[in-house]
């Protein structure tokens, strides 16, 4: 089209690779040339930049396709560093927890061999019968409580699987929503927590449940389950590799983790309130130097350099916060750290 002595010509992309562009078209236009001023006119002119128009559109289209295909390459190199921490390496306690159902199994074999025993050698009075069947509820109970355990690892581990294998990442090269309504403390920190209980217990760390007390209807979010279930899940590891016991003001001991939620006014902009959630845990502060690189990725604080860990989960937490228009911190209190998240009440 020619007009004022200019010249603008359509930039059209490749048709058959048109669906991969990262934005939509009308009829392969993928932007315009425009020649100013255009005084010698001639069809042969016209023709040569029309073709030239084509080139363009083509070395576009590729370059477009490569900053895809480079989106696509950081999304699954990081992909591959979530799944090996957030899937891999907690999937590791399925050791411990069939070596206990072995054992469990070996108790009730144990107890089998011995009923029999005594059935032959008593003369059918059974004698002892109370307590092998003390022993065999015994060993009932443990094998239920290590099915319970393996299930509610399998029901973890799927949820974290299906969330980071969606078809819709890989096609989009980055982490994709899939948001429902749902309440936070059933569907997500309780869940999470159950998973960590008998560890905390184990080293000693007390847990402060303030989350008990709110109402369900106050826990309602608009959420990615299995992405901010991750979030909490990285946020009670970290709590059990570094919570560490202080002095209160009354002179005790205190070595405890406690969780809670409070609304932020005005959070996101006037009128646009947050929801802040968070994972608190005594010890010592994280150096200034350090608050700051924590949620990059490989970012590791000095005092967790002698502790096992990537720096990778506070990164995957900010990552999954921040796609759902949140924002995430760190903070100091009287007692220790403070992780949080930020979300907003009215997700747009």
């Amino acid at each position: 089209m020619t007009e004022n002595k200019r010249l603008v010509v359509t930039v059209k992309g490749r048709d058959v690779l048109m669906d991969q562009l990262p934005f939509r078209t009308h009829d392969g236009v993928i932007g315009l040339l425009e020649l100013f001023p255009f005084i010698q006119r001639t069809p042969h002119r016209t023709f040569f930049y029309g073709k030239y128009a084509n080139r363009i559109g083509y070395n576009l289209h590729n370059k477009f396709l490569a900053l895809k295909n480079e989106q696509h390459i950081r999304f699954i190199r990081t992909l591959v560093a979530d799944i090996e921490h957030n899937v891999i390496v907690p999937n590791m306690i399925f050791r411990l927890y069939l070596r206990q159902l072995k054992g469990r199994l070996q108790q009730a074999q144990m107890v089998e061999n011995e009923l029999s025993q005594h059935a032959r050698e008593d003369d059918g009075r059974m004698v002892n019968m109370p307590r092998l069947l003390e022993e065999i509820a015994d060993a009932n109970r443990g094998l239920k409580t290590e099915y319970e355990n393996i299930e509610r690892h399998y029901n973890n581990m799927s949820l974290f699987l299906e969330t980071l294998f969606r078809r819709s990442h890989f096609d989009q090269g980055r982490l994709i929503l899939r948001t429902k309504l749902c309440n936070l403390k059933k569907e997500i920190v309780e869940p999470q927590l159950d998973r960590y209980r008998e560890q905390f217990a184990a080293r000693g760390i007390a847990i402060d449940d303030r989350f008990s007390g709110l109402p369900d209807e106050e826990m309602i979010g608009v959420v990615d389950v299995g992405l901010i279930a991750q979030v909490y899940a990285n946020f009670f590891s970290n709590a059990l590799k570094y919570t560490e016991s202080i002095i209160a003001d009354d002179g005790g001991k205190m070595k405890y983790i406690s969780y809670g939620r409070e609304v932020v006014h005005n959070c996101f902009g006037e009128g646009r309130d947050g929801i802040k959630y968070n994972v608190f845990s005594t010890g010592s502060h994280i150096s200034v130097n350090d608050r700051e690189r924590i949620f990059q990725e490989g970012g590791r604080a000095d005092n967790a350099a002698s502790r096992p860990g990537s720096g990778h989960g506070l990164f995957f937490v900010r990552n999954a916060v921040e796609i759902h228009g949140g924002r995430v911190g760190y903070e100091p209190t009287q007692y220790g750290n403070n992780f949080f998240f930020i979300l907003p009440s009215d997700p747009l």
